[in-house]
């Protein structure tokens, strides 16, 4: 959904589909496989903190132009490591 969607109230925070056998996303799997989660949690994690998904010298990546410069999201997935 579009960021202000009137639905996106309404999707779980995290989200995982077997994209191969659900390709309409129907069934989220997720608590079901937590060492997929978590190496995908460590894996955005990355991408955020470094500002790209490819090699090459870390980019800024903040939102200090949205009016903040924390990622809520980011710290939910790292509350969530640390519970595991």
């Amino acid at each position: 959904p579009k960021p202000n969607a009137n639905d996106i109230g309404e999707l779980p925070f995290f989200q995982l589909y077997d994209l191969s056998n659900d390709p309409a996303e129907q069934t989220n799997l997720f608590g079901k496989h937590p060492e997929i989660e978590n190496q995908l949690s460590k894996l955005i994690i990355q991408y955020i903190e470094n500002g790209r998904s490819t090699p090459g010298t870390k980019q800024v990546n903040d939102l200090e132009g949205y009016g903040s410069k924390d990622w809520k999201q980011l710290k939910l997935l790292k509350d969530k490591l640390n519970q595991s």
